[in-house]
């Protein structure tokens, strides 16, 4: 099965029993009793962890030998770094990713920590993180960002260059940020490309992996699929294996304008992230123009869990809602996750409609 090498740093614990090793999300004081776990092997591990409740488990990377070589779980932001250097996360799943891998003999797999205190840009209020109260009545809800008042521009930077701006098929913001063609490889003279962009996004190494099954073409296809999301032959049997996840299609903007979803999308009047956000971390901006401010500025955000699309609404004053095909619309919560499926529309504050579309393979 090769062999388990640790990275941990500040914020996190390297633990070990004989049938697991694991890096953990946790304090000096939890050392013992997560050993004591570790010692009876990954199950009883993640019952420690899971003691609380699924949603107060730590983060975690962990592996577990196999007849064939290890099986693998990783929540939150642990990392499984493979022999051939492919980087498992858990990029969303709940309660974990969890999955068997093939490992040579001679391989090493890494269970990481990341660096701590990761800068991660904009920041969701803290009313976000705690649960709705479903007994409160919406009339009775607070605003959870600042009044209206734009923030004033860095002194160094004059106002016309601070403020976002919203160009003919691509929205930008100033930064290190995405900017949005009206389509697929569509270039746009006159807006600048950030650095590192030139590529096309399904050739980017740093695409989260997910399970699939390949056609004959070698397109992947969440587990499952008869047919090819690409190009619609059939899928052979087979065991679902990891592969990069591609593009799971577009949010087309009826104000104008399509955003790829190969990647988390930031839905706002002016939304932001920090400029110190690592590249792979970063979501699309997208600036939503609202004529009499009913949008929030960070107002909503598209998340991409496995082959999932989900959206959720950032505590916005005017709200966020999901119309799927054939059904009523459904008014958000904040912090509420909802997955969206092709033909879903997303509307914030009554204003502006998202569609979700992916493109037909047949």
């Amino acid at each position: 099965m090769g062999t388990v090498r640790t990275v941990v740093r500040r914020g996190w614990l390297a633990v070990s029993g004989p049938e697991v090793d694991a890096v953990v999300e946790a304090t000096d004081r939890h050392a013992t009793s997560l050993e004591a776990a570790a010692g009876d092997g990954l199950l009883a591990l993640l019952e420690a962890l899971t003691a609380n409740g699924l949603s107060a488990a730590p983060g975690l990377a962990a592996c577990a030998p196999t007849p064939t070589g290890l099986r693998v779980v990783v929540r939150g932001a642990g990392v499984v770094v493979l022999p051939d250097g492919r980087r498992v996360h858990a990029a969303g799943r709940m309660p974990w990713l969890d999955l068997d891998v093939d490992v040579p003999e001679e391989g090493e797999v890494v269970l990481e920590g990341p660096e701590p205190h990761q800068p991660r840009g904009w920041q969701r209020p803290a009313r976000i993180s705690r649960p709705a109260d479903d007994a409160r009545p919406e009339s009775d809800a607070q605003p959870v960002e600042e009044p209206d008042a734009e923030p004033e521009p860095e002194p160094e930077r004059d106002a016309e260059a601070a403020a976002p701006r919203e160009l003919e098929g691509t929205v930008e913001v100033p930064g290190p940020t995405q900017v949005m063609p009206a389509a697929s490889g569509q270039s746009i003279t006159g807006v600048p490309t950030p650095r590192g962009r030139g590529r096309h996004p399904e050739d980017e190494p740093d695409r989260p992996m997910v399970l699939a099954v390949l056609c004959a073409a070698g397109h992947p296809s969440p587990p499952g699929a008869g047919r090819c999301r690409t190009c619609g032959r059939e899928v052979p049997s087979q065991q679902p294996s990891l592969a990069p996840r591609p593009s799971l299609g577009v949010l087309r903007i009826s104000t104008g304008g399509t955003v790829a979803l190969d990647r988390g999308v930031l839905l706002g009047r002016a939304p932001r992230v920090g400029d110190e956000l690592p590249a792979g971390q970063r979501p699309h901006l997208v600036r939503v123009h609202s004529v009499d401010r009913d949008i929030s500025r960070n107002h909503a955000e598209v998340v991409l869990d496995g082959w999932q699309v989900l959206v959720r609404d950032l505590g916005s004053t005017n709200g966020t809602t999901v119309t799927l095909p054939g059904q009523k619309a459904v008014r958000l919560r904040p912090a509420e996750d909802r997955a969206i499926e092709p033909g879903a529309t997303v509307t914030l504050a009554g204003e502006v409609e998202l569609t979700y579309e992916v493109p037909d393979p047949n």
